[in-house]
């Protein structure tokens, strides 16, 4: 008997052989025992050959089953995952913004910070998806399906869940000068709140090492300094992060104007060698130190906390263009309008302005429903949490923004899936041409996710610094989201 989706039939083969077992097996051992017991060059490089063995297999069964609907070939699926694979872990490998997007991913999933390195020499891994190939290449039947199943399982979970980070300060939450005249800088959020490592700066902030003492002053926002030496200066961090400065002692406060974005976390003013010091905990970008009132601002790397000032965490630029992203996010929903009124005129008959009112009105009203179902279903979820104070206060902030973050994809995913499966479902009845309709739902699904994920890109870009002004960013996302969707709309209005 044929089989409906021989990729899927052909990835749970693959995920079952021996080579794929042990090669998952070898990820498992080498991520929380050997690199753990004993870090070295080969732990490392082991961990990349033995995930690039298998994972295409797994990411060929997660397309299989998106694009059952085309009937594509096998190989054109394996052609597909093993291209995907390949290009991510060369990004993933080589440039910092794509190699943060994939860790923050994977803490999601294992609950803690992930450390996932930056290093082009890993690219020599790429050379175990040649037997992969080859073993993909073959046909094999599935022995049994609830062992593939497994398999499946567990090789995901284990491609996701690397070796948590290393003990030392990837991200400076707090500061303290003490009268001894030591700085210390500790790293609150990336470990346990009661356990997390601390440094200290014999020489003003300007070099650090390991401390002894366990614990610092947690800092408690807003947070405010007044020189004794200037007495008409002051500094402060908000509530909000904002990094603050008065010239008359406090009666008014403006914004400290740096080129670079910066997202303080604790502050402290403190005087040495007869002079005064300012030094910002700016996370995982280490500290900024200056001298009062005239010096410049400068970055101190503090331990792994070494970030460049241009290159926040890809979910730091996100908070910071939230408002740009949740905007743009309404420009796909309108590029998805746009597309429909393409489908509509390339297989409507009778065509009329009402018609088409109709339609795009049903899609409008469709995902104001969905909003409101959405709404509806967080405060009664946050009733319920609320009222067992106990359970609530088990949680750690890491799950609280896990959490949040799922809140928030799914309430944007839930809306576009179900209007893009709709509107698929419309031309898979519409339109009698197989080809015509197979292209149809790719440019369509194609335009609005393309129109969201590359038409908002220059925002976060901005955020992290590469893109200077907010006016230029603008210019780009319009002119990039105007070229997607006009391109979408006359593939579909052409497609044969």
């Amino acid at each position: 008997m044929k089989s409906k989706n021989p990729a899927f039939e052909n990835s749970l083969a693959c995920l079952q052989h021996p080579l794929t077992l042990l090669s998952i097996a070898i990820l498992l051992l080498n991520d929380h025992v050997l690199k753990v017991v004993s870090p070295s060059w080969v732990t490392g490089k082991l961990s990349d050959f033995a995930g690039l063995f298998f994972f295409p297999f797994i990411v060929a069964a997660g397309l299989s089953l998106v694009l059952a609907k085309f009937n594509w070939s096998r190989q054109r699926i394996g052609q597909i995952a093993f291209g995907l694979v390949a290009v991510w872990f060369v990004l993933f490998k080589t440039v910092p913004l794509v190699n943060s997007l994939t860790a923050e991913f994977a803490s999601l999933f294992i609950g803690a910070p992930a450390r996932l390195i930056l290093d082009p020499t890993d690219l020599i891994a790429l050379f175990v998806m040649l037997p992969a190939w080859m073993l993909w290449d073959r046909t094999i039947k599935v022995k049994s399906k609830i062992f593939a199943y497994i398999a499946l399982s567990i090789g995901a979970l284990a491609a996701i869940a690397s070796s948590g980070r290393e003990w030392t300060v990837h991200n400076v939450t707090d500061v303290e000068y003490t009268d001894d005249g030591i700085v210390y800088a500790a790293d609150r959020v990336t470990f346990n709140p009661r356990s997390y490592p601390v440094v200290q700066s014999l020489d003003g902030g300007i070099s650090w090492e390991y401390a002894s003492v366990e614990q610092v002053t947690e800092s408690n926002l807003p947070i405010k300094y007044c020189s004794q030496q200037k007495t008409d200066y002051c500094v402060r961090v908000t509530v909000n992060h904002e990094l603050m400065e008065s010239m008359d002692s406090g009666e008014h406060w403006d914004r400290v104007q740096l080129r670079y974005i910066i997202v303080p976390n604790d502050l402290i003013l403190f005087e040495w060698e007869g002079k005064e010091y300012i030094i910002v905990a700016i996370g995982e970008q280490g500290v900024l130190r200056r001298e009062i009132p005239e010096g410049k601002w400068t970055q101190v790397k503090v331990e792994s906390a070494t970030s460049p000032l241009y290159s926040f965490s890809f979910s730091s630029a996100l908070s910071v263009a939230k408002k740009e992203e949740i905007i743009w996010l309404g420009v796909a929903f309108f590029a998805l309008l746009i597309i429909q009124a393409a489908i509509w005129d390339k297989l409507t008959e009778e065509k009329s302005v009402k018609n088409l009112t109709k339609r795009l009105a049903h899609s409008v009203g469709v995902v104001i429903v969905f909003i409101l179902v959405e709404a509806t279903i967080v405060v009664l979820g946050f009733g319920l949490l609320f009222a067992f104070p106990s359970f609530l206060s088990s949680w750690s902030d890491t799950m609280w923004i896990s959490l949040y973050i799922i809140l928030i994809g799914l309430a944007i995913v839930s809306p576009f899936a179900w209007l893009l499966m709709e509107t698929n479902e419309w031309i898979l009845k519409e339109e009698p041409n197989d080809r015509a309709r197979s292209k149809m739902v790719f440019y369509c699904v194609l335009t609005v996710i393309s129109v969201y994920l590359i038409g908002a890109l220059p925002w976060p870009l901005w955020a992290l610094g590469i893109i200077e002004r907010y006016q230029w960013a603008l210019f780009i996302s319009i002119s990039i989201s105007v070229s997607i969707t006009a391109l979408g709309y006359r593939l579909i209005r052409n497609a044969k």
